[in-house]
């Protein structure tokens, strides 16, 4: 009787404890329920001769397996073509598909191209983006601006290739500034 007693009294003890311990959670309905995270993330994508093709990194990130999904916290991505040009995204925050075909950034996203080969840089600021890593391209239906040097302009969606041959495509409502000198 004593040792069916301690027995009963160990399992509810166990079941509290497993009850009361606080499970990694971000949506905390039970179903976004994440099974692993790292702090300080950073993955290398290199291409055939072994140079960098991208890289995304992130203040933490965490993988949710029900739909093979991974949250990130402040991503970073950084997309580079065979033309030495190097492509800076960031964001607040993203979610990279199971895939890894679909990150969407939202939250103040920056894309940045330094100043190369004789060209000014360019800063273009949304506040979502959908971007697809292996194909080099980027595209939102959100207000963008973009900035280069002293010249501007302003629309309401934008597909972007970031690959080889760089181009923007503005789609609707666009305006803009650009200084001849």
């Amino acid at each position: 009787m004593l040792l069916g007693g301690m027995l009963a009294l160990l399992a509810s003890g166990s079941w509290w404890l497993s009850e009361s311990v606080e499970r990694p959670n971000f949506g905390g309905d039970g179903v976004d329920r994440y099974d692993y995270f790292l702090r300080d993330f950073r993955n290398t994508v290199h291409d055939v001769e072994g140079r960098p093709s991208r890289v995304l990194a992130a203040k933490e990130m965490r993988h949710y397996p029900h739909d093979d999904s991974t949250r990130l916290d402040a991503p970073r991505l950084t997309l580079y073509n065979a033309n030495g040009e190097r492509w800076r995204v960031a964001a607040a925050s993203g979610k990279l598909s199971g895939d890894g075909q679909l990150l969407v950034l939202e939250g103040g996203v920056e894309i940045e191209r330094p100043d190369a080969h004789g060209r000014p840089g360019v800063r273009i600021e949304t506040p979502d983006l959908m971007v697809y890593p292996e194909r080099n391209i980027a595209e939102t239906g959100a207000e963008i601006r973009v900035q280069s040097g002293a010249n501007w302009m302003v629309a309401k969606g934008m597909r972007a290739w970031f690959g080889d041959a760089a181009r923007i495509k503005l789609l609707s409502k666009v305006r803009g500034r650009y200084e001849i000198h």
